[in-house]
């Protein structure tokens, strides 16, 4: 299947929602590095994907012996942080691009890693690989004996589900983006206690990453608010009270026709889940203490 073409994803899409759809549907792009997985009625989000992949790994027989540690791009939401978590391996949140997880991949820290537009690699090769990720959760499946939907459902009883979408807004006066961004850093020490369409803020910060591998800086441009969801209800994770991660515009400016893009990324987080935490070699600075309510 080829990314840019929509009639090749709404014949996938009509078939898997179909009564007599089969139990697992895939396609790759052209180039084979993105990937789509769906089971009979539902949709696997890449960042469940990335954790679906991480939490059953083992299963597939390159992988008997588990991971080493999992990365994810910060735009994504938090559904493999709790499997590192659960699995007790190191987890890395890194700024959108692949260079970040192939710095992690090169220096052995990581065994999986994903992004937030489908992209999904492991440290056989440097790069994303779509059609490698589509056979190991064949794999999966075929090991687990139970189809792309059950594995899902499972896995969000155990682990928590997240919700989050990605709103991107192309062109944006360069000043206007400035200005936005720089109101939005300045009023991120208020958010913390203040309530939004029934979402209590918990956390706010900006986002910022140190590369483990060289120590240099990369800049990101991004305000985070994490925000308290519904109770928690999952059977094999216990955690404090659920958070939604929102993510706030991100500017950038392209060159060489430094045209303005602003981005905003927003993340729902999940009926269970830990408290946000990242790696201490991951970030400029250590974590601002969490507020405790």
């Amino acid at each position: 299947m080829r990314n840019q073409d929509p009639v090749y994803a709404a014949g996938l899409f009509g078939l898997m929602f179909s009564p007599d759809a089969p139990d697992m549907g895939a396609a790759s792009d052209g180039d084979g590095d993105r990937n789509i997985v769906l089971g009979r009625g539902i949709s696997v989000s890449p960042s469940d994907s990335l954790a679906v992949l991480a939490a059953n790994i083992h299963l597939a027989k390159g992988y008997a012996g588990g991971l080493k540690g999992i990365a994810r791009s910060m735009p994504t939401s938090r559904a493999a942080d709790r499997v590192a978590t659960q699995r007790g391996v190191a987890m890395f949140e890194t700024p959108t691009g692949w260079k970040f997880f192939g710095n992690l991949l090169d220096a052995g820290r990581v065994t999986i890693c994903g992004e937030e537009s489908a992209g999904t690699g492991s440290d056989h090769v440097r790069e994303k690989d779509g059609l490698w990720a589509v056979l190991l959760w064949l794999n999966i499946v075929a090991a687990r004996g139970e189809p792309v939907a059950d594995i899902l459902k499972d896995h969000w009883r155990t682990y928590g589900r997240d919700y989050y979408t990605r709103h991107d807004y192309e062109a944006i006066d360069t000043a206007v983006g400035d200005q936005l961004m720089a109101a939005l850093r300045a009023g991120l020490p208020a958010l913390p206690g203040r309530t939004f369409a029934g979402l209590t803020v918990y956390d706010a910060d900006d986002f910022a990453y140190r590369d483990l591998t060289d120590g240099q800086s990369a800049p990101v441009g991004a305000c985070v608010w994490c925000s308290t969801a519904a109770p928690a209800r999952c059977s094999g994770y216990r955690a404090p009270a659920p958070r939604v991660r929102r993510c706030g515009p991100i500017w950038r400016r392209s060159s060489p026709t430094r045209r303005a893009t602003a981005s905003i990324r927003r993340r729902c987080s999940p009926r269970s889940s830990p408290r946000r935490t990242r790696s201490p070699v991951s970030t400029t600075e250590p974590a601002a203490p969490r507020p405790t309510w």
